[in-house]
């Protein structure tokens, strides 16, 4: 990848999350406005944010959800084992001589 296209791919990047932010911003503050009934600007506007919105947070659970299954696949395999499993004569270097 070359220079100019990692710093295009930063910058569009960037952009989509600013992009995010505003909206999720918008619907936050305008959520309690005085609606004048079926042609609301504002609730067009609303709808619109939260249509932008709604794949990338589908996407986003998705990658949460496969992150954590993962996690805690990881950390039950270092835990499976019982106290009891982890003491052995091998683990505990112990000679049976006679």
């Amino acid at each position: 990848m070359t220079k100019t296209n990692r710093g295009f791919a930063f910058f569009i990047a960037i952009l989509f999350i600013f992009t995010m932010l505003i909206s999720a911003c918008f619907i936050v503050t305008e959520s309690d406005h005085d609606c004048i009934g079926e042609n609301c600007l504002i609730c067009g506007q609303i709808n619109i944010c939260r249509r932008t919105s709604h794949p990338v947070c589908a996407v986003l659970s998705v990658f949460v959800f496969a992150a954590l299954s993962g996690a805690i696949a990881v950390s039950s395999r270092f835990n499976l084992q019982s106290p009891a499993d982890a003491f052995s004569l091998v683990t505990l270097k112990v000679k049976l001589s006679d």
